[in-house]
């Protein structure tokens, strides 16, 4: 669902998490331009460094700043609160999709990468977003295929947490 922005007199509101970024067209194109299938569960045959490349960002596009001033009703307290929240709940959840991968536990990993994948749509990290949706498509790949994805989505996230640390100081 997209989100209207149309400037009224009224108050705006926060939008709700079915509101969240929606990942990209793009996150489902193999590298190439060869478009992968919606319901495939096979992951790009990559290496680790095109997966990175692939991910590669810039800093317009490693947050959507716009996205969470607008969540947070551009309030710079409740802004500091819900960074502090992601980043917190991140770190676990990124902590326990590295466990899956040793584990080979397709349900728990696609769970975990569901859950960051929606934080990270609502915060506005639309680069993470989309590595997290296709590492959910990817629950049932070989333990080297999600130790690459998990590198991209670490690489992505420290860019994510580094950019968010700068905006608090």
């Amino acid at each position: 669902m997209a989100l209207n922005h149309q400037k009224s007199s009224a108050k705006k509101t926060s939008p709700t998490v079915d509101e969240g970024y929606k990942p990209s067209d793009n996150s489902a194109k193999k590298k190439k331009g060869k478009s992968k299938s919606a319901s495939s569960k096979k992951a790009p045959d990559m290496d680790h460094d095109d997966m990175i490349n692939d991910y590669k960002t810039t800093d317009s596009n490693v947050m959507d700043w716009d996205r969470l001033e607008l969540f947070t009703d551009g309030d710079p307290e409740e802004e500091k609160m819900l960074i502090n929240l992601f980043v917190t709940n991140a770190d676990e959840t990124i902590e326990l999709i590295k466990q899956q991968i040793d584990t080979g536990n397709s349900e728990e990993w696609e769970n975990a990468t569901h859950r960051l994948k929606g934080s990270a749509a609502n915060l506005g990290a639309k680069n993470l977003a989309d590595i997290c949706s296709k590492a959910e498509e990817s629950s049932t790949e070989s333990k080297e295929a999600k130790q690459l994805l998990f590198r991209s989505i670490q690489a992505s996230y420290n860019e994510i947490r580094d950019a968010l640390h700068k905006r608090l100081s």
